[in-house]
């Protein structure tokens, strides 16, 4: 949806009359609110993506457009299944994002990326834990050697979610 520019932002419901008004985002209150802004450019949101990208272990995700979302997971170098999770992570991690704008603007709740990261985490699925993963897979007999470090190094922050959101806590916007 988002890739195709139909998330109701500010900016998106004034163009459809829909609305007036400030078209600022909510979270930053820099920018206009617009799908690139509100999910690429925002600060907000660049900070929980970088936060998402540490938890993968790998280089912070530069966001241009909403189909930068949608396509970054394959241009990491993680095996098939890590990429699947990432790439869903990402979806789950976009609409956390929009959803806390959308609470600021209408429940007028305070924003903070550490925040919507808890979010995230609560929006997986039960269990869903590098852990898991790495037992499955680095007890495969099949797996090469270079494969189970390169898994141990995949998982090292994920096994531990927890760390990731409190070092997030810490930032405050």
């Amino acid at each position: 949806m988002a890739v195709l520019d139909r998330i109701p932002t500010l900016i998106a419901l004034r163009d459809r009359n829909y609305g007036g008004g400030d078209v600022k985002c909510c979270l930053c209150e820099d920018g206009d609110e617009t799908v690139k802004h509100l999910l690429c450019s925002c600060r907000v949101a660049s900070t929980v993506w970088y936060h998402t990208s540490q938890w993968f272990k790998v280089s912070p995700f530069i966001l241009f457009s909403a189909k930068d979302i949608v396509i970054a997971s394959e241009f990491c170098n993680l095996d098939k299944e890590v990429k699947e999770a990432l790439y869903g992570i990402m979806l789950v991690t976009s609409w956390c994002i929009w959803l806390a704008g959308n609470n600021k603007r209408f429940l007028e709740t305070q924003v903070n990326p550490g925040e919507i990261i808890r979010k995230i985490h609560r929006k997986l699925p039960h269990g869903f834990t590098t852990k898991a993963y790495l037992i499955n897979r680095l007890t495969d007999e099949k797996l090469s050697e270079n494969d189970r470090r390169r898994g141990v190094e995949i998982g090292g922050v994920l096994e531990d979610a927890s760390k990731m959101e409190r070092r997030a806590e810490g930032v405050r916007l």
